[in-house]
């Protein structure tokens, strides 16, 4: 991914550039239906709840859930990456999880949104672009290993008109689209039918 973090957390880009990184860690004292306690999110589809130190996926029933991190990146190249679990029965129905990149500060839903359906092995990586609220695939498509009972790194990218969805460090899709060139702001986007619940954490972004 051509970035390097410090012991101090700082990320150095190849060309020593420190870069700025923000977490979210969602581990205020207890559980409780405000899912963030590090950054302040919006909640634009569905519901989630902080759930042992998780943002826990709460939308089900073929129903979204969209959270918007409130802070302004900077810049439209960005990154956001998240620590995955699964809660409830691995075999279930359907859950994906996913991170979206470019988003803008209002709650229209047009961003570029990259997922993984990590109930199916082996994984279907689907990337797409929401104008409006309306999803139009993206060309290419790729293959996660999905941990349905270990935890896994997942990896948005946007740089330019490219794209690239990274997991535990392994490059799984790339592909380019250029329409959507503002948006500096990043979130999670995730779908589910029942089980299992996707459950979010040690939640990092900054720009590239």
């Amino acid at each position: 991914m051509g970035l390097t973090a410090a012991a101090n957390g700082e990320v150095r880009s190849p060309a020593g550039i420190i870069l700025p990184r923000t977490f979210e860690t969602f581990d205020a004292p207890g559980d409780g239906a405000v899912y963030a306690i590090d950054q302040s999110w919006t909640t634009l589809v569905g519901s989630f709840s902080r759930v042992s130190d998780t943002a826990e996926v709460q939308s089900s029933g073929n129903n979204e859930a969209l959270g918007r991190m409130n802070l302004d990146l900077g810049s439209p190249n960005h990154f956001i990456e998240a620590l995955i679990t699964q809660t409830g029965n691995p075999g279930g129905t359907f859950s994906t999880c996913g991170l979206i990149v470019r988003k803008d500060s209002s709650a229209t839903r047009t961003f570029y949104m990259i997922e993984i359906a990590n109930n199916i092995s082996p994984g279907v990586v689907g990337a797409y672009k929401c104008v409006g609220g309306s999803y139009t695939g993206l060309t290419g498509t790729g293959h996660a290993t999905p941990h349905l009972t270990e935890p896994f790194w997942i990896r948005a990218e946007v740089e330019g008109s490219a794209l690239r969805l990274y997991q535990d460090g392994v490059l799984l899709w790339s592909g380019s689209d250029g329409s959507i060139a503002g948006g500096s702001y990043v979130g999670l986007r995730s779908f589910r039918n029942s089980d299992p619940k996707t459950r979010y954490a040690h939640v990092a972004a900054g720009p590239l």
